[in-house]
């Protein structure tokens, strides 16, 4: 007897630590996978929006101000991550003798934006690793470790939050400040400590600092402080809303005492504020443009909920979904006690869901912060297929039922992050790029579309279309001849800029030997929305003559559609 008890305590004590190294290999796991191929396009820039971020981090630097100066997400607390990180830089650059003094430095970003760009990057990899971390720590405390485990693996292998992590935004640390306002949150409905209300503020006030729509999250400390007051008084709801509303008072002032205090620039420059925001209110975007609520949730499942969680891990979320409904409405009826899981995850998931729907816009990186909380559902899932009566009898059934569940869920997405990091490592900008140094000669004229800094040491002029200021010098822009507002100004309202949202009175500007275009595929795809782009690539085209052309291959080459063109001299 006291062998066998001393056999089963060992198990015991070998159970947890097998549960941590998983989740320990999960993290490392997720981290290599993060970091390869985040190096890719440099010295150029294939995601307009990271040197947006960085220009407001360099502009903070340059002028010796806390304002952020844009507002857009708001990003407040990546644009002052970004001014820590480009701080360590030049600090360790000029401690190592790469250069002499700030203004060689930041002279040499321009011509290689990889210094401040990489470790940007870097520390959104942390973020998105420090993310798997979190899902475990909320899903533990929401479901059963097996439950967990699979969760965290989901966000370590899913290919959507491996690729966003690889890109200077916000996305990945809001999606962090989330899981951590909703830890606070299940504290308070699990342990109901007072400082739990004060740490669920303060972290969706980060949260909010860095992306509007997570401050949605606050809709579950609403139904946690609610449900908790018509538990204390046996669902009485006058006596629970007297003891509901100075809690829920209280948490709305310490959250926007907490946001003022992160972000004062979002009270003290409350102009650009507002006219970023209006910016942002896009009713139509090339590539982006929604329809009907219907159709915008129709477009995530497919381009963000199958991409983030896999087949597999969609059959279990909808195990999940079918197991809670019976539970509540068939199982137990109408005294079912509502599960801490659905407290915490659902109102936040169904609010977020329903803005999202409303959008005139659809971008697959707006569901960034809704995957963990779809993994942690699809880890329950998990859970509930492994408890099915016909594995009771057999610990080894239920073993080998959860390793192959496990590999048919990770295998493929660990596929397709590879098969992802080859796309941006092979990019059809890169490889034009590549070209055009191979044959177009010293002494010519080269318009492109996209931020091509692998083409500024060249012996040509470039030139860039920058909307109604019709087509610049790239080099006079990055030497600072034109500054940013006049950039800003010259938009015109456009998102984009490019050949086709040039003014017809401006493209006279624009006569080059050469044109690198990236943006016609787009338009041709979308002709009936912007007729009047694609006409001006079409007479563009008409003129010159197409002397290469590289196309996105799955799997092997990234990228869009480019098209080099000789223009008549």
């Amino acid at each position: 007897m006291a062998s066998s008890s001393a056999v089963r305590s060992r198990m015991r004590l070998a159970r947890p630590r097998l549960a941590t190294l998983a989740l320990a290999a999960l993290v490392l796991a997720g981290l290599a996978m993060r970091l390869h191929g985040s190096r890719f396009g440099l010295p150029a820039m294939n995601d307009p929006d990271e040197l947006m971020f960085e220009l407001g981090a360099l502009r903070m630097m340059s002028k010796h101000t806390l304002n952020p100066a844009w507002f857009g997400h708001p990003a407040t607390t990546t644009i002052y991550l970004l001014v820590l990180v480009n701080l360590g830089v030049f600090v360790s650059t000029i401690a190592s003798g790469s250069f002499i003094s700030a203004k060689a430095f930041t002279a040499s970003l321009w011509l290689n934006p990889g210094l401040m760009i990489w470790p940007g990057r870097v520390a959104m990899v942390l973020f998105g690793t420090w993310a798997i971390w979190l899902t475990w720590r909320l899903a533990r405390r929401l479901t059963d470790p097996r439950g967990a485990l699979l969760a965290s693996a989901l966000v370590a292998f899913s290919p959507l939050l491996v690729t966003w992590s690889q890109v200077v935004r916000s996305d990945m640390m809001a999606t962090c400040f989330m899981l951590l306002a909703l830890l606070a949150i299940t504290n308070r409905l699990q342990v109901r400590r007072r400082r739990d209300l004060v740490l669920a503020a303060f972290w969706l006030a980060c949260a909010t600092a860095t992306k509007w729509p997570v401050a949605l999250a606050g809709t579950s400390l609403v139904m946690v402080i609610t449900v908790q007051a018509l538990r204390q008084n046996d669902g009485a709801i006058r006596r629970a809303l007297r003891i509901a509303l100075p809690k829920l008072a209280l948490s709305g002032a310490l959250y926007f005492a907490f946001l003022i205090l992160i972000s004062p620039y979002l009270v003290l420059d409350f102009q650009t504020v507002v006219a970023d925001l209006h910016g942002e209110a896009q009713s139509h975007h090339l590539g982006a443009t929604g329809g009907s609520p219907a159709f915008n949730l129709a477009w995530y499942v497919r381009h963000a909920m199958l991409p983030g969680l896999g087949w597999g891990g969609i059959l279990l979320l909808l195990l999940a979904l079918c197991l809670g409904l019976r539970r509540h409405l068939v199982g137990r009826g109408r005294g079912a006690r509502v599960s801490d899981l659905t407290l915490v995850v659902l109102p936040f998931l169904v609010c977020f869901l329903a803005v999202m729907a409303m959008q005139n816009l659809v971008w697959a990186r707006w569901l960034i912060p809704l995957v963990p909380l779809l993994a942690i559902l699809a880890g329950r899932g998990f859970s509930a297929l492994l408890d099915v009566p016909y594995l009771h009898a057999s610990r080894s059934r239920r073993r080998v039922l959860g390793t192959l569940t496990v590999l048919a869920l990770l295998l493929p997405l660990a596929l397709t992050n590879l098969g992802n990091a080859t796309m941006r490592l092979h990019d059809t900008r890169q490889q034009a790029s590549a070209w055009a140094i191979g044959h177009v000669p010293a002494g010519r004229s080269v318009l492109v579309e996209q931020f091509a800094f692998d083409l500024l040491a060249q012996p040509w002029t470039l030139y860039f279309p920058v909307g109604r200021g019709g087509c610049l010098d790239a080099r006079g822009l990055l030497e600072g001849k034109v500054d940013y507002a006049t950039i800003d100004n010259a938009r015109g309202g456009h998102s984009n800029l490019d050949y086709g949202t040039l003014p017809e009175e401006r493209r006279a500007d624009c006569r080059a030997d050469f044109a690198i275009i990236t943006e016609y595929e787009r338009y041709r795809a979308e002709r009936q929305a912007f007729p009047r782009e694609y006409a001006a690539y079409r007479q563009l085209l008409q003129k010159g003559r197409i002397v290469a052309q590289f196309r996105p291959r799955p799997g092997q080459v990234g990228g869009p559609h480019v098209y080099v063109v000789q223009m008549p001299r």
